[in-house]
């Protein structure tokens, strides 16, 4: 099954929108949607899952990644009226969801159109009532066929995907990375077991099975038995509701730790990323200290020449003095009439250029061969920049302008003075310049750099004291819910035992533990249905995180009965999940996701939001080919920082695109915002 095609009207920022998908093919089977944070990419996957779901959407949001489970559905339709659809001043407002599911075959393709709309009313308010749900067969020559009545959820279980399973498959590769460090990974790993095997739906069973036998035996017990079985029935679940209020109490706390260390995480990587306010200053101080330096040394310079004891100095020392200098002024003046005719020579280059007969000769691409210009530039160094044989090469004096070689040539007439080392003035001078170049460039790499840590670094501390708080309220509710779970405990035990004890003295007593037998039945055969996967889910796991994984940290992953994970390192130690990087707990998560949803054995698409942050090239690219490998539709909504236009072209190149998206947003006078979708685009 793949994805044709998916319709969004009014729906949060899309205000009309269509996506339209080719059939994937082995090796071409890639669909990239851009879209940068905020600009509609989760929102095409939760449409995604109403369509498919309505209420049961919700209930799958969480498991995928998505919004909040607390989240009601009521709410979630309520808010998601685009903006601006009630500015129409209508009678009423509609939401419209559309998706095609199809099945390829040799001679054709045929599947379903779901459509599912939401009204409300000229208010803008909801009407749960009024939801519709339409579907339409599509056969293999196009024409669309109504399906009525009981067909409608046959149809749907046909070309559709059972909601237990649809995590594996459609998720935002981020958020369940989050959830999975939350519960860790093991207990993640524990129920998507249970989501994958039916062991929810046989433990729901196994609850009715066991109330249909408590209905037995109280029916027929004797007034004191009932009472005393009544009030320990009701002193248990007394008890487990605040059980049940301490443990929803846990997870806010969780799901508030997970937040916070979300941008604990966030706030720390852009830190590592800022550059330091307090290494910029130092620069800045060294290079003012280095520029003062540098004006001392030249006044040092000119105090020499202009103080030069001519008279002490031997005659043929002065006549090499004067010579170096009269070389090194006329090297000066060849200098400054070499920069003034420079722009005579971009005039020649535009003029030769453009001439029609250098035009009928040489070809483009040889008038914009780099030899070619260089040429002429030597040519033209050698006819009209030649150095005078009398300029210096190298030139020794050159921290003088024009003025004090002058002063420099009517000293040398009249002045004298002991020996001084202007070599070595004139060495240590450039050397400073060279270091105050190197500073320079220094400070201008970190300024390019450089943000407000300061205020990043506030933020990290409020953070983190709200993180500490979580703690400790998550170690409060902890003791908390190992006392009710005591109590629990010791009452269930209570219970359990009036219970036994009236089983054995009433008439309907076989059918109780016949309804008890298939209890324990049900709790054997989850364990069963637990062994039957998890050989092939073992194998999977292991084969796909050799092939994804590059920096073979992880050795070894083992997977207990109850769905438990343990990892472990090439030489065999254990590997707690929780120390591992954001990063490597990316990995094993989509790597555990990819192995559960091939043991599925359901042909149907990956929809995976935001799968590529936090991850280095090498994993995004064995990710990716991993994808492409896949005889199945692989729909990608990424920002640009993790596949980037140079990624794209060079993906395009291999053929495994066979189409693209690019989601841009602009917020609204009102509040919300408006998508734009443009098919065949991506980030420039």
């Amino acid at each position: 099954m793949y994805i044709k095609r998916i319709k969004l009207k009014n729906f949060k920022s899309y205000a009309e929108a269509e996506f339209e998908f080719p059939p994937p093919e082995k090796g071409r089977n890639l669909i990239l949607v851009g879209a940068e944070n905020g600009h509609g990419k989760t929102t095409l996957l939760e449409a995604i899952y109403l369509c498919l779901y309505d209420k049961d959407a919700i209930d799958n949001f969480q498991r995928a990644g998505l919004v909040d489970s607390r989240f009601k559905y009521r709410d979630f339709i309520s808010q998601s009226l685009y903006k601006e659809a009630t500015a129409a001043f209508a009678r009423s407002y509609e939401i419209v969801l559309e998706m095609d599911l199809m099945e390829s075959y040799a001679f054709g393709e045929q599947g379903i159109r779901i459509v599912r709309k939401w009204y409300f009313d000229h208010l803008g308010l909801y009407q749960e009532e009024s939801n519709q749900l339409l579907l339409y067969y599509i056969g293999k020559d196009g024409l669309k066929k109504p399906i009525d009545g009981e067909e409608i959820q046959e149809y749907l279980e046909d070309y559709g995907l059972p909601s237990e399973y649809s995590a594996f498959f459609f998720f935002d590769g981020e958020q369940l990375v989050n959830i999975a460090k939350q519960f860790g990974a093991g207990g993640w790993m524990s129920g998507a077991l249970n989501k994958l095997l039916g062991i929810d739906l046989l433990k729901a069973l196994q609850a009715e099975v066991r109330e249909y036998g408590q209905k037995l035996y109280s029916e027929k017990a004797g007034g004191r038995q009932k009472e005393q079985l009544s009030e320990a029935e009701r002193r248990f679940q007394a008890a487990s509701e605040e059980l049940a209020r301490h443990t929803e109490t846990l997870q806010q706390w969780q799901r508030q730790k997970q937040e916070t260390e979300a941008r604990q995480d966030d706030l720390q990587m852009r830190l590592r990323g800022a550059g330091s306010t307090q290494h910029s200053k130092e620069l800045i101080a060294q290079i003012e200290q280095c520029e003062a330096e540098t004006a001392q040394l030249n006044q040092n310079i000119q105090a020499a020449l202009l103080a030069l004891p001519l008279a002490l100095l031997p005659e043929s020392d002065i006549t090499a003095l004067k010579t170096q200098l009269h070389g090194d002024y006329r090297r000066l003046l060849h200098e400054q009439g070499k920069e003034q005719n420079a722009h005579r020579l971009e005039e020649f280059w535009q003029a030769f250029s453009t001439n029609p007969n250098t035009l009928e000769l040489l070809t483009p691409k040889i008038l914009k061969d780099e030899l070619l210009k260089r040429a002429l530039n030597e040519s033209w160094n050698v006819l009209f920049d030649k150095l005078p044989p009398d300029a210096s090469d190298p030139m020794q004096h050159n921290y003088l302008d024009d003025s004090c070689f002058q002063a420099a040539f009517e000293n040398i007439a009249r002045i004298t003075s002991p020996d001084n080392d202007l070599g070595s003035l004139n060495k240590e001078k450039n050397r400073q310049e060279t270091k105050l170049d190197e500073l320079k460039r220094r400070y201008e790499q970190q300024k390019d750099r450089l943000v407000d840590s300061d205020r990043l670094r506030e933020e990290l501390e409020r953070v983190q004291k709200e993180l500490a708080e979580a703690n400790q309220k998550l170690g409060g509710v902890q003791n908390s819910i190992e006392r009710s779970q005591t109590e629990v405990n010791r009452l269930k035990t209570e219970w359990e035992t009036l219970q036994q004890a009236l089983i054995d003295s009433l008439p309907k007593q076989q059918k109780a533990e016949r309804a008890e037998a298939v209890c324990r039945l049900i709790d054997d055969l989850a364990v069963q249905l637990r062994r039957s996967k998890l050989d092939a889910f073992r194998k999977t796991v292991s084969s796909l995180h050799k092939k994804i994984a590059h920096d073979k940290q992880i050795g070894d992953i083992e997977i207990g009965e109850d769905g438990s994970l343990s990892l472990y390192s090439q030489n065999g130690t254990a590997i707690d999940f929780q120390p591992l990087s954001h990063g490597e707990k990316k990995i094993l998560v989509l790597t555990l996701i990819a192995a559960l949803a091939e043991i599925t054995d359901y042909q149907v698409p990956f929809v995976v939001d935001t799968p590529l942050t936090s991850l280095d090239t090498r994993h995004c690219d064995n990710l990716v080919e991993y994808w492409m490998d896949l005889n199945r539709q692989v729909i990608i909504l990424v920002q640009s920082a993790e596949i980037g236009s140079e990624a794209y072209q060079k993906l395009n190149a291999q053929g495994g695109i066979c189409k693209s998206y690019l989601i841009r947003s602009q917020s609204l006078q009102g509040g919300g915002k408006r998508a734009t979708v443009t098919p065949h685009a991506y980030f420039e």
